[in-house]
């Protein structure tokens, strides 16, 4: 699957800045990149703070500081973005951080229809990209990693 633009910026919205240099995680949106026919990537981040887990962020993120604080960069990102690829995974943090995660996804799917640009995602979700290879392998027992997520990286 090619954008509908062709070439371009993919913007990927993960969870929040890694602990570590997030090496993984990078060359599989590269890969993601790839697949659809951008030329370069950005990552932005739903929270602002590192962490290593969603239980950290429900720790971190009990106020809405660290929520706020990522939507500039992703609103600036977004300007120069030609697509979006939603990627910041499927578990919610709880108490009051789950509260502002959920007023930030709200945040979220208001800037990306106000800006437009095509959308996709993994699986018909958000998933991390840590678990792409658990959703294809179930889905595509039989065929190569980048041939599976080629087959379930789609436009939302």
């Amino acid at each position: 699957m090619s954008p509908p633009r062709g070439g371009g910026t993919l913007l990927a919205v993960l969870s929040n800045p890694p602990t570590t240099r997030g090496e993984r995680t990078l060359g599989r949106v590269r890969l993601a990149c790839d697949i659809l026919g951008f030329d370069d990537f950005l990552v932005a981040n739903l929270f602002s703070l590192p962490s290593r887990s969603t239980r950290q962020i429900a720790e971190l993120g009990q106020t809405a500081a660290p929520w706020t604080a990522a939507r500039e960069p992703i609103e600036n990102q977004l300007c120069g973005a030609d697509g979006v690829l939603l990627a910041y995974g499927l578990d919610s943090p709880r108490g009051a951080a789950g509260h502002w995660r959920h007023e930030q996804l709200n945040w979220l799917d208001s800037a990306l229809r106000t800006h437009g640009q095509p959308t996709f995602w993994v699986g018909g979700e958000p998933r991390h990209p840590s678990r792409w290879q658990r959703c294809t392998s179930r889905r595509h027992p039989a065929i190569a990693f980048r041939d599976a997520l080629a087959l379930e990286l789609t436009q939302v």
